[in-house]
């Protein structure tokens, strides 16, 4: 939808395979992809590998309170959410988180 891909900055495990994605202008970060242990969002230990993506918020909103949306893994937890592509949320709704992400970020609208 905005004419990117991701890039891969790390080039060592576990993070060779994590992706961000970026404004074709400028470069600013809007989403980064990993592929993490569950037990990191919900602090239970669980070790079952997941997807998910990491979005901006708007401060001033705070993060959506539902299913399948968690403080940012490893990031800012007032200005990021990690949302997990597990099916918890429908594609609409993390194409709007998305969509919010890149618009927050310098996109245009």
């Amino acid at each position: 939808a905005y004419g990117v891909r991701p890039d891969f900055p790390w080039e060592q495990s576990p993070h060779e395979h994590s992706g961000v994605f970026r404004h074709a202008e400028g470069g600013k970060w809007f989403a980064l992809i990993m592929r993490i242990r569950r037990g990191l969002l919900s602090n239970d230990g669980d070790q079952t590998m997941t997807d998910v993506v990491n979005l901006k918020i708007d401060p001033k909103q705070g993060r959506p309170e539902r299913d399948g949306v968690w403080p940012a893994y490893h990031m800012n937890h007032k200005l990021w959410i990690t949302v997990t592509l597990d099916d918890t949320l429908s594609d609409d709704a993390v194409m709007e988180l998305i969509e919010t992400s890149h618009r927050l970020t310098g996109g245009k609208a």
